[in-house]
């Protein structure tokens, strides 16, 4: 299952727990977002018994980390990001709002997403216009305005269609 279409929300560890910015980490890493072999993990288990400054080494150290890029009373920004040679690069972005973590989505999946947005309504004006429109071997094509037609839907899909015939003209 991709992450985006998941949430997460602990009502044990909220119950006993407000979240800060000191536990934010702590809370995320019960999520199924968490990856157990992070550098956060190894650097946990190395400081329980000596006094390391992990967010230094967490910086530091090449592998891959949880940190809190931002946050305020209500929104935690978690990034999880890529130690390599000399190179730190964010691999994903999570929010936790009110107890709730999300995945927050990437450039590409809202891009997708807006670009079927403007398909679908692209699709629902052609269908409108062959709704609409008739033709006459004297005058051609021509929209006819029907009882359940307004003038404004006319005039909207008389543009759709002038539009579509210039971006044809424009790509022969």
């Amino acid at each position: 299952m991709e992450e985006e279409s998941l949430c997460f929300y602990d009502q044990n560890f909220l119950t006993q727990n407000q979240l800060t910015p000191e536990n934010i980490i702590q809370y995320f890493s019960f999520s199924p977002f968490y990856d157990k072999g992070c550098l956060n993990e190894i650097l946990k288990m190395q400081s329980q018994f000596a006094n390391i400054d992990i967010s230094h080494k967490l910086t530091t150290l090449p592998g891959i980390y949880y940190i809190l890029e931002h946050h305020n009373t209500d929104l935690f920004i978690i990034a999880k990001k890529k130690n390599t040679d000399q190179k730190t690069a964010t691999l994903k972005v999570y929010y936790c709002m009110y107890g709730y973590i999300y995945c927050a989505p990437t450039a590409r999946a809202v891009s997708n997403s807006k670009a079927i947005d403007c398909l679908s309504y692209l699709n629902e004006a052609l269908n409108k216009y062959e709704e609409i429109k008739s033709f006459d071997w004297l005058r051609g094509f021509q929209l006819r305005a029907d009882e359940g037609n307004s003038e404004s839907q006319a005039d909207d899909v008389k543009f759709v269609f002038e539009t579509l015939h210039d971006f044809e003209a424009k790509n022969k």
